[in-house]
């Protein structure tokens, strides 16, 4: 079926991916690395198109919103899956640590603009911050999986709150 669908023979498919897991994780390492640069991208021309901070952080919390809204629950929980199958799997651990330094990079790369703007505090380096943001949606998970969840407000609010204050010395 695979085969089919890609339109390729047997030996074309296997010259790219060593066998059918090979295959597997790169198919879902696709999948998170389409929502998750998506966010990246929003963050950079968020960064190059604000003309004022307080237009930057608008938008801002327009993408916390988005990427913690329960609808995102999936990507998240995926997102974790992810990186417990990489410390079985020595193969995809190589291709997600790739993988997850450019989206890392990204994210630094607008935070190191932000701070040439004068927008972010000079006491968070841009590394720490891309960590710091993803680190944050990750612990988001820890409400996905809990049966009794937090208002969804409280959240974004706590997380507004914290990127201002940390981050954007606001």
């Amino acid at each position: 079926m695979i085969l089919e669908e890609a339109g390729v023979a047997r030996n074309t498919l296997y010259l790219h991916y060593d066998n059918h897991a090979a295959l597997i994780e790169a198919a879902l390492l696709s999948v998170f690395l389409d929502s998750a640069k998506s966010h990246a991208d929003f963050l950079k021309k968020s960064v190059k198109d604000s003309r004022s901070k307080s237009e930057f952080v608008n938008r801002t919390v327009d993408l916390i919103k988005v990427s913690q809204d329960r609808e995102f629950k999936n990507f998240r929980v995926a997102r974790c899956r992810l990186i417990a199958h990489a410390d079985k799997s020595t193969r995809f651990s190589k291709i997600l640590g790739v993988e997850q330094s450019k989206l890392n990079e990204s994210f630094a790369k607008s935070f190191e603009a932000l701070q040439k703007k004068g927008w972010m505090s000079d006491e968070v380096t841009p590394h720490a911050a891309a960590l710091f943001v993803q680190a944050m949606t990750f612990g988001r998970v820890i409400d996905d999986v809990s049966s009794k969840k937090i208002d969804e407000k409280s959240w974004d609010e706590a997380f507004i709150f914290i990127m201002k204050k940390t981050i954007l010395d606001d």
